[in-house]
């Protein structure tokens, strides 16, 4: 059997990378944007330009690559197109036999605060409507997956709110914008690893979203890390302009048969006590 995993220098196709090469029979190839970094399973890896000439049929094509414009998610138009619509229809046309995974965002919910996966999707901002745009090509197909991925954390992840107010005990102070009640869904790097492979074992088409089950206040995190670390100071900035989302992400975990176990106040205590 023959994968091919887009964006495999991210942290999240190196983990999906390593569960799959448990996997007998399986030739796993990794797309790349010239860059080596972050490339620890040893398998093949191929720029877009070598994919073209590369004769081989994929059986399988996880989407893991795509442009996130974190400061503003109206800008970089052309750049939102190049890396979320035009690359998942060109691998699409080359492999479209293929049983293909796309993650996707949650934020093609839009502003809804409440989201299921009988939601329908609302893109309010030019990422999202370039997330939409990839799930309209792969939903085409007649075997996909569609994973419409919320807030994560993990070893080596840079963003969100877990990792940055981690990053900031270091220092001695944690700052939270407002009354710090805001609540996310967050899910573990690991688990999304699995939730991908997985996706690849089934012939049930589907479009879901996913996140952790448990939804946690940005206060209740900070009084993990306080707890862990009464040395470090909590100070309360301005105000908080976001939204609490209620999502139900639990059926994806039933479609793929998998035990979901929250684990994040364990990881932040633990981060915490290994950074000293």
């Amino acid at each position: 059997m023959n994968i091919l995993v887009t964006g495999a220098n991210s942290e999240l196709a190196q983990l999906t990378i390593a569960i799959l090469r448990q996997r007998d029979n399986t030739k796993l190839y990794g797309l790349v944007n010239r860059s080596t970094d972050n490339l620890r399973n040893k398998i093949t890896y191929l720029t877009l330009s070598d994919l073209r000439k590369l004769e081989v049929e994929m059986d399988i094509v996880i989407h893991i690559a795509a442009y996130i414009p974190w400061q503003d998610f109206n800008a970089d138009c052309d750049k939102l197109y190049e890396s979320n619509c035009k690359l998942v229809s060109e691998l699409t046309n080359m492999y479209e036999r293929a049983r293909t995974i796309l993650v996707s965002s949650i934020s093609v919910y839009g502003a809804q605060n409440r989201i299921s996966a009988s939601s329908c999707p609302m893109p309010s901002n030019a990422y999202a409507l370039s997330k939409m745009c990839a799930e309209l090509i792969v939903g085409q197909l007649n075997s996909h997956a569609i994973i419409r991925l919320g807030a994560f954390y993990g070893e080596n992840v840079t963003s969100g709110f877990v990792n940055r107010i981690i990053d900031q005990a270091s220092s001695g102070e944690i700052i939270l914008f407002g009354s710090g009640n805001r609540r996310q869904y967050y899910i573990d790097i690991e688990n999304v690893a699995e939730v991908i492979a997985k996706s690849t074992e089934i012939d049930s088409n589907f479009s879901y979203p996913l996140t952790g089950l448990v939804s946690y206040s940005n206060k209740e995190i900070a009084d993990w890390i306080l707890e862990a670390d009464p040395s470090i100071k909590l100070t309360n900035k301005g105000s908080d302009e976001s939204y609490s989302i209620e999502v139900d992400a639990s059926k994806i975990f039933e479609i793929l048969d998998f035990d979901y176990i929250d684990n994040l106040e364990q990881y932040v205590k633990a981060k915490l006590r290994a950074n000293g």
